[in-house]
This record gives C-alpha cells, sequence and structure tokens, in this order.
C-alpha cells in the first residue's frame, strides 16, 4: 500500500478495504487481477512480528485483540492488530471482522497513517504535523522560516505549559522579542528565538548582547534564546554567567532540547482519528467499538515524546 498515494480522499491515512469480496483502495475499487497481491498484503499486516518504524527506525510497539464469538468457532469474529512507533507517531492497523452467517464475506481493513505526505507550508495551528515531520526530519529545523520557527516555539511552550500565558508577538515592532511567555509564577520570560542555516556553528555572542539589551530596555530580568544551532559559544556562555552575577536570568534551548521539546506536539493517539473519520471504519463496528475504549496505557505503550513534559524546569 503506497503511502504516496495522491488519490485519496482521507487527509491522514492510506485506506485498504475489502467487503463483499471487492478491494478497493482509498475508495477505489480495485480490478479482480490484483486481489490475491492485497490479499497477501492484508496478511502481512495482520502478523505479530516487530517491525521498525520506516522513519526512525525504532521497533514499533505492538498492540492486539482477537475474539471468537464462541469457544467452538473455526473462524476469528473479530480481530485488529496495531503498531505504533513511539518517537514519531507513525502507525498501520489491520482489522478483520466476520459475520455469523458461513456465505457472508468478512469485512477487512488495512490503514496507515500518510507519514510520507507533508506540506512543508503549513499554517499557524498546524503544529502537530509539522512536528511529526522534523522528528522525523531534525535538519528542516534549519530550512524553516523564522516567522514560523516562531510560532511553533510558542506551541511548544504552550503545550508544556498549558496553565501559564504564551503569546507570539514577533513581527515589525517586537523590539527582539519573539515570543511572551508567563510561568505559574507570574514570572515573564522574553523569548528570542534564531533559525540558523547549519547546526555545527555555535551560537555567538551578540545574540546574548542582544537578549540583554532587550531585557534592559524592557525592564525584565527572565529571558530566553531557542536557537537552532547545536551549541552555544564559549564567549557567550562566560558572560552569561557575569549577567547572572548581574541578576539577569537568561536561559539557552540549543538543536537538540529544541527537538525534544517539539516531541511533546506529536499526537499521543492518532489512529483513533481513522475510527473517527473513515466511513469504511464503521463496517468494523465490533472492532472499532473495542478500539476506540481502550486507553493509551492499554497499549503497553510509554509515551515520553508526546506528555506534556516540563523541559523548561531543566534548563
Amino acid at each position: 500500500m503506497s503511502q504516496n498515494n495522491q488519490n485519496t480522499s482521507h487527509s491522514s491515512f492510506d485506506l485498504v478495504l475489502n467487503e463483499n469480496w471487492e478491494w478497493y483502495v482509498n475508495d477505489k475499487r480495485i480490478k479482480r487481477k490484483h486481489h490475491e497481491s492485497l490479499g497477501d498484503e492484508f496478511y502481512n499486516h495482520s502478523n505479530l512480528a516487530i517491525e521498525a518504524c520506516p522513519f526512525c527506525k525504532i521497533s514499533m510497539r505492538r498492540n492486539w485483540h482477537s475474539q471468537r464469538d464462541k469457544p467452538e468457532d473455526d473462524f476469528e469474529y473479530e480481530k485488529f492488530i496495531l503498531k505504533f512507533c513511539t518517537k514519531c507517531a507513525y502507525w498501520k492497523f489491520s482489522g478483520l471482522e466476520s459475520s455469523q452467517q458461513c456465505m457472508d464475506s468478512p469485512t477487512n481493513i488495512i490503514a496507515s497513517s500518510l507519514a510520507a505526505k507533508f506540506e512543508k507550508n503549513t499554517p499557524d495551528g498546524c503544529s502537530s504535523e509539522l512536528a511529526q515531520y522534523i522528528v522525523r526530519n531534525p535538519h528542516y529545523l534549519h530550512e524553516i522560516k523564522p516567522r514560523r520557527l516562531e510560532t511553533l516555539v510558542a506551541d511548544i511552550f504552550k503545550q508544556n505549559h498549558r496553565h501559564c500565558e504564551v503569546r507570539h508577538v514577533g513581527g515589525p515592532g517586537d523590539l527582539g522579542v519573539d515570543v511572551l511567555f508567563i510561568d505559574n509564577e507570574k514570572t515573564k520570560w522574553l523569548i528570542q528565538v534564531k533559525r540558523r542555516e547549519k547546526a555545527e556553528k555555535p551560537e555567538g555572542f551578540s545574540t546574548l548582547q542582544s537578549i540583554l539589551g532587550t531585557l534592559l530596555l524592557a525592564d525584565e530580568k527572565h529571558g530566553i534564546i531557542v536557537s537552532t544551532s547545536g551549541s552555544f559559544s564559549r564567549p557567550l556562555e562566560k558572560q552569561r554567567g557575569i549577567a547572572m552575577d548581574k541578576g539577569y536570568m537568561v536561559k539557552l534551548i540549543d538543536k537538540s532540547l529544541l527537538t525534544q521539546m517539539v516531541g511533546s506536539l506529536v499526537p499521543n493517539t492518532p489512529w483513533k482519528q481513522f475510527f473517527l473519520e473513515s466511513s469504511a471504519s464503521a463496517n468494523l463496528k465490533k472492532v472499532r467499538d473495542k478500539f476506540l475504549s481502550i486507553k493509551l496505557e492499554d497499549f503497553r505503550m510509554s509515551r515520553k515524546h508526546g506528555k506534556q513534559t516540563d523541559l523548561f524546569s531543566q534548563l
């Protein structure tokens, strides 16, 4: 099943469906000469073997459910298996539901997230899709438009500090402030976001000078530098210590920590969108109801990346 199929009417997943002895791929009926290969693909999806995420190359977690209508039945009445990448939220699912009538066709479904499909010019408010793309392609942090990086940083702070005030204020007349963050203690943090084209070049002392000047003019004491550089220069680190002795607190977020924080925007249970949106999934009523009733912890998946995480406090 191609992840790049552009004929699908579904925005977030590819879908293969077998119903009434016919196969459909993204709602398009498939010729009988392809039925055998699609059947093979369904059974390949249905196996319990451990698979690696095609993007992150880490082993995907698995969850499955199988139930016969009666213990003596020879066929499985309902069955599904889900495989899920806990880092980037790529998922693949196969499900089967059989009728109690021996002549009725079982309903078979294969679905997987459209992990390879992404529009880079996502508007503000679509940071979940952008976060998934960045987790899979960290280099994009060096290509993203500066203003979109600012709004992404604002969304990261909103996700990790849901009861705090966060505003994107970057633009003409921003006086060097890209994001305003007010924490639980009512402390105001002025954030400057720097998109650098290369991670190898450290963020320089001039950036610290800039934010200290902004803090002085705004009569504030707390600032944050977020940079796509992989490190901060020694002069910056040294002068930051001197500034701290004078009462100015400036926290630093480099590319590594920023990528970790981006992970908080990756969805925890993206596969549920398939069951809520797809008309085809309604045909798997028993599997659908069982699936939607299961909590995240029932999938034996501990997601560090998707949970609300106060990485900021670790700086």
